[in-house]
């Protein structure tokens, strides 16, 4: 977070950016609940085994399991959500995170703890932060319905303004789109799996001092792979995304940590 304060300070002179937002298609509501994707009650537990790309191997290596628990309601800036623990064991050490979820009739969304960036934000001279706007997401959207070839959806944004000069940048942006349906194999199941996959694409644009007029941009990519009536059964990519549904919030540090975690056995109440 260091540079981006840096940046905050420094590059408030300079005028750059603009966006546009494509008009999503008109069509028929199919009527299946996001909940058939993403179930279970309080109670539910599902166990995945987490394994890190190895890349001077060049394959992936078993690291431990996860045990994700749906525990107690909790209400959140006036909102309900599931309590979700994940609890991460290694044969070196077990971790506990947790995460929070709530979901509608057409979509999942995670509640994604910004306090972080908050406490930026006031820590910076009043007559800055007068010149400032942020627009901060307090969700991401992990899930979308109805699906359909080609659907694409904001997933989570953090963007900042300066109005008086008429800038914007947008610091993360992920876009999530339905890449249709995808036969995978995963521990839990004998044969393979009809899944629905998600593509995550995550873009984050974080200026340094050496690049203030042309901030480097990096992109991530993870996937994730939903089944009707058993939820997620694995999700590979980017450590970025599996850490912010993980309770680790939103960490704008460089990440090129690539990781898996497959569906090996569930409760589902």
């Amino acid at each position: 977070m260091r540079y981006l304060k840096v940046f905050i300070i420094l590059f408030i002179f300079v005028v750059y950016g603009c966006s546009d937002k494509p008009n999503d298609p008109v069509i028929d509501e199919t009527g299946t609940s996001a909940s058939k994707y993403f179930p279970g009650k309080i109670g539910s537990r599902f166990i995945y085994s987490v394994e890190e790309f190895d890349s001077s191997q060049g394959v992936f290596l078993y690291k431990g399991k996860k045990e994700v628990t749906y525990n107690n309601i909790i209400k959140l800036r006036n909102t309900d959500y599931v309590t979700q623990e994940n609890k991460y064991i290694t044969p070196e050490k077990d971790t506990t995170g947790i995460s929070y979820f709530r979901l509608s009739d057409r979509g999942v969304y995670y509640f994604i703890d910004t306090t972080g960036f908050g406490n930026l934000i006031s820590s910076l001279p009043d007559t800055l932060k007068s010149l400032l706007s942020f627009s901060i997401d307090e969700e991401m959207n992990v899930l979308s319905l109805p699906f359909f070839e080609g659907k694409t959806w904001t997933a989570y944004q953090l963007s900042l303004s300066i109005p008086t000069f008429a800038y914007e940048l947008s610091i993360v942006d992920i876009t999530a789109t339905y890449r249709g349906e995808e036969s995978v194999s995963v521990p839990f199941s004998e044969s393979n799996v009809d899944s629905e996959r998600i593509e995550y694409k995550i873009t984050l644009r974080i200026p340094t001092i050496e690049n203030l007029l042309n901030p480097p941009t990096t992109v991530f990519i993870s996937n994730a792979y939903f089944v009707e009536n058993t939820g997620l059964v694995k999700i590979e990519g980017n450590t970025f995304l599996i850490n912010a549904l993980s309770g680790g919030g939103i960490e704008l540090a460089d990440s090129s940590g690539i990781t898996r975690e497959l569906l090996v056995n569930k409760e589902i109440k």
